[in-house]
């Protein structure tokens, strides 16, 4: 009988150490969870990143940017980095450069140039090439980007791209998406569609009145070895767009806006460069006739996809060809690298506010955050259902 009593004292003991156990393992996952909780009450820091500097004083797109950015109210961030100039080093100082609150990034502003054609008007790496998505997924490949910590960066962080109407270039943010994350998790990226800039609403130009501005942009295109006029440009803006009642030489005569509500214009290039790779300076084809040329051009299908996905017509370029040569590892490698471009006017009107009585105050139209008919989203914010509109598509293939 004894013997009986000692197993059940020794069940109910276990029993009791067991209950403990469990309460003790209860509490501190409640106070994880509790602690967790309080964390992700804490305000998320924002971070601006200003990723180029202005060449002349007629476009202080950079400047009024940063000024807009530390300065205005509503959209103002903790931090603004204005000495980066390549998305890596911008991946690296995110990476070596947590909160300080140990909560992850809540904005990641980029302000940048760039086009809606192929490419941003900044670098994938220093003194490498232009930021497309094309460079950008061979750089993933080559383990350029670092991989941020969750304490950096999660899927609550989101990466805005300023440029110029780079929102419908969808491959480019699905490309970053993956840079700054994996390719199995992206980090959200979103861009508008429109054009963005920044502008005064003082005439005595106080920083604190700079504004963001949406615009629509339209454009006509011409090779730059041509001579051509203000006409030239008004009939090609017809024919491109017969629908739209713009008023097109009100534009191309106003190169500078007297105040942020005027239509004008600017003009850029649209480069396009490619690399064929040789063994032996003997291979590289003999280019020195207009027929050579335009031969070796028609029958370089890779080459022509990719200016393919400029939208701009081929007749419009410009193509020079040239003989390079460089040292990869023990080896020296022979380079025909083609640059091509465009020449573009841009025309552009801003977007007002809607309401009818702000207009005359040059207020700026502000669409909706979330409005897929102003904003691109990179694939892994689709795929959430908020945006569904390519839902069913790959992310991309690193090949």
């Amino acid at each position: 009988m004894t013997h009986y009593k000692a197993w059940i004292i020794l069940i109910c003991a276990t029993c009791l150490f067991s209950c403990n156990q469990k309460k003790k393992n209860n509490q501190q996952s409640a106070d994880v969870q509790k602690e967790e909780f309080i964390k992700d009450t804490l305000p998320r820091t924002s971070i601006t990143f200003i990723l180029g500097h202005d060449k002349s004083g007629y476009n202080q797109y950079y400047t009024l940017a940063g000024h807009y950015y530390r300065l205005n109210e509503e959209d103002k961030t903790e931090i603004i980095i204005d000495n980066i100039t390549a998305l890596s080093e911008v991946c690296r100082y995110i990476k070596e450069h947590p909160p300080a609150n140990n909560r992850p990034y809540g904005l990641i502003n980029l302000v940048c140039h760039g086009n809606e054609f192929i490419d941003m008007g900044v670098l994938v790496t220093p003194h490498g090439v232009r930021a497309s998505a094309e460079s950008i997924e061979k750089a993933i490949h080559d383990s350029v980007f670092i991989p941020i910590d969750t304490n950096c960066m999660d899927t609550n962080t989101w990466i805005y791209l300023h440029g110029c109407a780079i929102g419908n270039n969808q491959a480019l943010l699905n490309a970053l998406s993956v840079a700054f994350g994996s390719k199995q998790n992206g980090v959200k990226v979103k861009a508008s569609k429109l054009f963005e800039y920044y502008a005064y609403l003082s005439r005595n130009k106080n920083p604190q009145s700079i504004r963001h501005y949406f615009a629509k942009a339209w454009y006509a295109f011409y090779h730059p070895d041509s001579l051509v006029g203000q006409q030239y440009f008004i009939r090609q803006f017809t024919k491109r767009y017969p629908h739209e009642q713009i008023q097109w030489e009100e534009g191309l005569n106003r190169r500078f806006q007297s105040n942020p509500g005027e239509i004008y214009h600017f003009s850029f290039f649209v480069p396009v460069v490619w690399d064929e790779l040789y063994d032996d300076e003997a291979l590289i084809p003999m280019l020195n006739t207009k027929d050579r040329k335009k031969e070796w051009l028609m029958n370089n299908k890779s080459l022509l996809n990719l200016i393919q996905q400029t939208q701009i017509p081929l007749n419009y370029f410009q193509f020079k060809y040239y003989k390079q040569k460089y040292r990869q590892e023990s080896q020296e490698v022979y380079v025909l690298r083609v640059k091509a471009k465009t020449g573009v006017i841009c025309l552009i009107q801003p977007l007002l506010s809607e309401n009818d009585s702000l207009k005359s105050l040059l207020v700026p139209f502000f669409p909706d955050e979330n409005d897929s008919l102003y904003f691109r989203f990179s694939y892994n914010e689709l795929i959430s259902g908020k945006h569904p509109e390519i839902k069913d598509k790959k992310l991309f293939t690193i090949k």
